[in-house]
């Protein structure tokens, strides 16, 4: 059985994030729950300018090897130091500067997995072309949130993929999201966000082979069996699916829907 690595389906998953879409390099890609990077340096191979952000980032963030990664030369790539609306750090000078928490690294560029909240980024808005979720939002504390941050960094017409479970019966766990997490709360939550979902596919075969796989090579702790347990119960599936965000004028449609719910 092919080692999946840390979601379902591995960089394959990926790779069919990325042909469900029009997606193509040299785009910026934002990876929102990046973990260790994999989905990031994959990205960058393949001539896209990804970055990833993640609450665990640490040596891993200069593309796993703890070390700096001499960028490739690009025509019109930007530094993302034009992309922050926080604080600036020091740039990184030696291999053990780059595991230290951060807001941000001033001169990085593609390939970087930088310490940050996918509920709470740091970066200006409508700055990246892409946004990529792999498995990150039903588990980040407060999936709305995340999905009004990708909104907000994404440009007019950006891309949203996204790939994440879903339960089958109504009682089933919300995780971060406001009530069970059936495919209707996806549904409204990209509704409600903003998002037009341009195609969705079910994966949940690639679910059921993550979850033999976890057992077989006894990576599933006992939190994680409790959970692949529960989640039998409830029927649980996974999917992908490839999002949009308006242009200039459903974002403006989106506004004054926002205004309206405030007053």
């Amino acid at each position: 059985m092919k080692l999946m690595g840390s979601h379902p389906g591995g960089i394959s998953l990926t790779k069919r994030l990325l042909e469900l879409s029009d997606v193509v390099p040299p785009a910026w890609v934002l990876d929102l729950g990046a973990g260790s990077g994999e989905s990031v340096r994959y990205l960058d191979s393949r001539g896209f300018q990804a970055v990833g952000v993640d609450l665990d980032a640490d040596e891993n963030s200069a593309g796993g090897s703890g070390e700096q990664r001499t960028q490739p030369d690009r025509a019109g790539e930007r530094k993302l130091s034009e992309c922050f609306r926080g604080q600036k750090v020091q740039v990184p000078k030696t291999a053990s500067d780059i595991g230290k928490p951060a807001r941000c690294f001033e001169e990085c560029t593609s390939g970087w997995v930088l310490c940050q909240d996918m509920t709470r980024l740091d970066f200006m808005d409508e700055v990246f072309d892409v946004c990529l979720a792999e498995c990150s939002i039903s588990v980040c504390g407060d999936g709305m949130a995340a999905l009004g941050e990708a909104w907000r960094v994404l440009k007019p017409g950006g891309n949203f993929l996204v790939s994440d479970i879903f339960f089958e019966r109504k009682n089933a766990p919300s995780m971060s999201m406001e009530g069970p997490l059936t495919w209707e709360c996806w549904e409204t939550a990209f509704r409600n966000s903003g998002f037009a979902v341009q195609v969705v596919r079910d994966e949940t075969e690639l679910w059921r082979e993550f979850f033999l796989e976890s057992l077989w090579n006894g990576n599933a702790q006992e939190k994680l069996c409790n959970f692949f347990r529960a989640a039998g119960r409830a029927k649980c599936g996974y999917f992908i699916a490839w999002l949009k965000k308006p242009d200039l004028a459903g974002k403006q449609e989106r506004m004054d829907c926002l205004t309206e719910k405030a007053v």
